[in-house]
């Protein structure tokens, strides 16, 4: 994240000094791709951990998830009902 401020403030800084956009197209936006992309996974990998922590603890033993499958059948049958 910091890589990618630090890439947007360079950009920033060679465009008030008259560098072509041309050429910075050229030669850093790939760069700075990659790291947006590396970002976006990293919180795409946060947030599946995330949910999956709260799955798994919402079901702590396999006697929990027998009891939750089971409601959950209960509850398909009442309202088939």
């Amino acid at each position: 994240m910091i890589a990618v401020a630090l890439s947007v403030l360079f950009v920033a800084i060679l465009k008030a000094y008259g560098v072509k956009l041309t050429m910075l197209k050229k030669h850093f936006l790939p760069f700075i791709k990659k790291d947006i992309i590396m970002l976006k996974k990293t919180v795409i990998t946060l947030l599946s951990a995330l949910v999956l922590s709260s799955v798994l603890s919402a079901c702590n033993t396999t006697r929990g998830v027998g009891e939750d499958v089971e409601a959950g059948g209960k509850a398909i049958q009442r309202s088939a009902q």
